[in-house]
């Protein structure tokens, strides 16, 4: 929550405008967008120079909360959606700024500004998936026919999601999203598996076959297979920090990871430490 942010490209690092809690860096194109959290804004930037584009009004008014917003990508749109936590809201955006739609997200609305969560947001092919992990909501948003299926985690589920949430628990995982630990069931988000060894998953491995994922006590790194398993262990923490990310570089040999505590960010050779 340092209002910073900075582009590192290995040798040199860039320090772009202050933003207001700085949140979910998306690239798209040749910008950056973040949403600036405490303001209710979305930002646009230059990629290369982080110079300002653009500021985007949500329309929503400041957002003090710690139930903080989600940003994804819509490639085959050409669009941005955000869901907006303090107004309950999903809201699609063109690369200008502009609006194109809205859809309500039902509530009930998050009361407690001091509850850190966060409403999660995944596209993929015309869908929208949210997660919102103060409540264990789930929900699945057809973005042509505002279609809207809602479910919830039960309450053991949501104590375990919560007790491991260290970093965005929504990603794609083979047929269909994974909350956290937990497989949804695309049509009807029923938990479908839980894998207990990890609390969420990072990013694909460069091959497309497995995961680089963060274990269940929020220590460590773990190389997975394609059906889940652990292949390789890396302790990373010596205690849980918040906001773990983690991208591989462009050739596969190394993978980059924040240290949220420490305000550092890490590069960590993948043969030496992951064996391969």
């Amino acid at each position: 929550l340092s209002g910073l942010f900075g582009r590192f490209d290995g040798e040199s690092a860039v320090r772009g405008a202050a933003v207001r809690w700085p949140w979910s860096p998306v690239v798209s194109g040749d910008a950056i967008w973040m949403l600036g959290q405490l303001d209710g804004q979305l930002a646009a930037f230059d990629a290369a120079t982080l110079g300002t584009r653009t500021h985007v009004d949500l329309g929503a008014g400041p957002n003090p909360l710690l139930t903080f917003s989600g940003l994804a990508r819509a490639d085959d749109r050409g669009t941005l959606l955000v869901a907006e936590s303090n107004a309950d809201l999903l809201l699609e955006i063109d690369a200008s700024g502009v609006e194109l739609g809205r859809w309500a997200l039902g509530g009930p609305p998050v009361d407690d500004p001091d509850f850190g969560a966060h409403l999660d947001l995944l596209y993929r092919d015309g869908v929208a998936w949210l997660a919102r992990t103060s409540d264990g909501r789930l929900q699945r948003i057809d973005l042509e026919t505002g279609e809207r299926l809602d479910a919830r985690l039960d309450a053991t589920a949501l104590r375990t999601l919560q007790d491991r949430r260290r970093t965005h628990v929504l990603r794609w995982d083979g047929a269909g999203p994974r909350v956290g630990p937990f497989g949804l069931d695309p049509d009807t988000l029923a938990v479908t598996d839980t894998r207990d060894a990890i609390a969420a998953l990072l990013a694909p491995w460069p091959d497309g076959d497995g995961w680089l994922a963060l274990d269940d006590t929020g220590t460590a790194l773990l190389r997975l297979d394609a059906n889940g398993e652990t292949i390789t262990t890396h302790t990373w923490f010596a205690e849980r920090q918040p906001g773990t990310v983690a991208v591989f570089s462009e050739d596969g040999s190394a993978v980059w990871v924040n240290r949220a505590y420490e305000g550092l960010l890490c590069r960590v050779p993948v043969a030496a430490r992951f064996g391969g």
